[in-house]
């Protein structure tokens, strides 16, 4: 029986704690997947809020799309949108979006931000797959050029990014987006 103790015992001391790899992990203005949406705003003001996401026609949607703006509590984003199942009574947040506008700022400040983001998120999820920083232009929205970069695990991922318009008139800004993989899942044949 003291072989077994001992063996119990020195095996935990051996244990290595892992490093975090939950997206719930992360939070946006002190919110993440998993949490309750009623935990932050009111009932009325979810359903106030909430947008057509523009997912297919005739698919029946599984999530329903709730954008907020410039609530007292924010601190960081200027904007903050958050998916949640439809008919889900708890309104349990399987993604959440923060957006700064950085429209008549130098987008060299949106930059800036990303990577200081970038860098939080590369230590507190070191395990996690992750797809360094890289400018792009996109192919589906002409005139919009993407930095972004992102971490990926088996619960969902997080992206970041800058989004510059050099044509028309939508402003310029970072997003922070945090998806569980269900909903994930479920974009991949929603447009």
């Amino acid at each position: 029986m003291k072989k077994i103790l001992t063996i119990i015992v020195l095996s935990l001391c051996f244990i290595i704690p892992s490093q975090a790899d939950d997206i719930r992990d992360f939070q946006i203005e002190g919110i993440s997947t998993g949490d309750s949406a009623l935990d932050f705003f009111s009932e009325k003001e979810i359903k106030r809020n909430t947008r057509d996401a523009g997912y297919k026609k005739g698919m029946k949607a599984k999530f329903i799309q709730v954008e907020n703006e410039k609530f007292p509590f924010f601190e960081t984003y200027d904007y903050v949108d958050y998916n949640y199942k439809t008919n889900d009574k708890k309104y349990i947040i399987h993604a959440i979006q923060g957006a700064i506008d950085y429209h008549g700022k130098p987008i060299s400040e949106c930059k800036k931000k990303l990577k200081e983001i970038f860098s939080e998120l590369s230590s507190m999820f070191p395990n996690m797959n992750v797809a360094r920083i890289r400018t792009e232009n996109s192919k589906s929205k002409p005139g919009r050029i993407n930095t972004w970069g992102g971490f990926f695990s088996k619960s969902g991922n997080i992206t970041l990014g800058c989004n510059e318009f050099t044509k028309g008139t939508q402003k310029n800004f970072l997003d922070v987006s945090i998806r569980t993989k269900e909903f994930n899942d479920f974009l991949r044949n929603a447009y």
